[in-house]
């Protein structure tokens, strides 16, 4: 599906939920940079801890800044992962990198777009639900810490269940 760009903001996810003519929600993961600066940082300060000396001392300081360098970075440093792809004309769901489901056709029976909580506590997620087969795709899931943020992923829900043509269902702000 040619012509759509991955957006990573709410309100640019928005906007083009609007308007354009397909659009393309990845999740983001954590980089593997942090977890990687903090296990590194943790097997240095180990190895480090056997001395007692002031190299060893300053050694455990620079581990310790190590992994909270790497936590930083773990919690910071996004890509792009999986995801789905929404052709608004069509009405297809279209898994994105790596996924195993199929493009969905939603032709409106039975269909609704979800918004309920996301896989980790302060996550919200927009899904995709059959009335006989239950979920179908998570579209969406996205920390929302504040409450501006679970306002826009429900603006979205709603903009996305109305250019589907599809009911709407879930939690709204």
């Amino acid at each position: 599906m040619a012509g759509s760009a991955a957006v990573t903001s709410l309100r640019q996810l928005r906007s083009a939920a609007e308007t354009a003519p397909s659009l393309l929600l990845l999740q983001q993961e954590a980089h593997p940079a942090g977890v990687t600066l903090g296990l590194v940082s943790v097997a240095l300060g180990i190895w480090l801890s056997e001395g007692r000396t002031a190299a060893a001392e300053f050694g455990g300081w620079l581990a310790l800044a190590g992994v909270v360098a790497g936590m930083a970075l773990y919690l910071r440093w996004k890509t792009e992962g999986v995801g789905w792809q929404i052709d608004f004309a069509r009405r297809i769901v279209a898994p994105v990198r790596r996924q195993t489901s199929t493009a969905t056709a939603v032709d409106g029976a039975g269909y609704s777009i979800r918004t309920g909580p996301g896989h980790r506590f302060p996550h919200m997620a927009i899904d995709l639900c059959h009335a006989d087969r239950g979920l179908v795709a998570r579209l969406f899931d996205r920390p929302a810490w504040r409450r501006g943020d679970r306002r826009q992923i429900s603006v979205l829900a709603d903009t996305l269940a109305r250019r589907l043509a599809v009911e709407r269902s879930g939690i709204r702000y």
